[in-house]
């Protein structure tokens, strides 16, 4: 006695409905294509999703001792509902996939309103660290030494609104007078150079650590993937890709603006 669908199963002839249904909710669960990383898990879905709907429909019935399971699938009087089944299961599969395909396109139409705001935050960010910086007097509070265990690894100014690094023994042996005047970007308001005035004459230092060292990569390269984006180049899983890279590298833009501040 054989029977194609309930092998598929893992049935054996006399099963009840119940067990059916257990059968097709467990398989249909191991081999469903977002889930399973098997290359044939959709094929294999839909010939569990087959099996199910055609033994639905003329066999195991529940509590009916006359149901034969001797029969062949492929025998002329079951290919009718054997087509119904298959086609069935092959429809459920193509309605994922375009539930799941107007998902992507709806979140990617969205998403473009958030890119125009990375863009224009990106070109906010190159405009302050290009445009005329602000001169800002500032008293000097200490210089200092900063050490990493023994090693003298940086110099440190503390300002009175900001604190500036810089390169190791470039300012701490110097004698510095009480005031000094730090440049600072226009629009954040970022310190990037300071004037210290030393026996008389003025040196310019440049902030060693400042917040653009970092930025003047991540701003180009945040540009160029919004730019792909808006324009629609690649295809929808390489915008969903370039959507999370550049949400995860404004986040750390973001961070980095608030947390890493140099001012007191």
């Amino acid at each position: 006695m054989h029977n194609e669908y309930l092998n598929r199963l893992g049935l054996s002839p006399g099963a009840t409905k119940q067990e059916l249904k257990n059968a097709y909710r467990t398989l249909s669960k191991k081999h469903h294509p977002d889930v399973s990383k098997d290359p044939l898990a959709k094929e294999r879905f839909i010939e569990i999703t087959e099996a199910y709907n055609f033994l639905i429909s003329v066999g195991p019935k529940p509590h009916n001792e006359n149901v034969r399971y001797d029969y062949n699938p492929f025998e002329r009087e079951y290919e009718s509902k054997r087509n119904q089944a298959k086609a069935r299961a092959r429809q459920m599969a193509r309605e994922k996939a375009l539930y799941q395909k107007e998902l992507i396109t709806t979140f990617l139409s969205r998403y473009k309103i958030f890119v125009v705001l990375i863009v224009c935050f990106n070109i906010m960010l190159l405009l302050d660290s290009n445009l005329p910086m602000t001169e800002v007097r500032q008293e000097v509070l200490s210089i200092y030494e900063i050490r990493q265990g023994s090693t003298h690894i940086a110099d440190k100014i503390r300002f009175s609104d900001y604190i500036m690094k810089f390169e190791k023994g470039e300012v701490v042996e110097l004698m510095v007078s009480r005031y000094a005047v730090v440049f600072v970007t226009p629009i954040f308001g970022k310190p990037l150079k300071a004037e210290l005035e030393v026996l008389g004459q003025k040196q310019l230092h440049n902030h060693s650590m400042g917040i653009y060292k970092i930025y003047m990569y991540l701003i180009p390269f945040v540009l160029f993937m919004g730019f792909l984006y808006l324009k629609s180049i690649g295809n929808d899983d390489n915008r969903v890709s370039m959507a999370i890279l550049m949400s995860f590298l404004t986040l750390i833009q973001l961070f980095m603006l608030v947390y890493f501040s140099d001012n007191l």
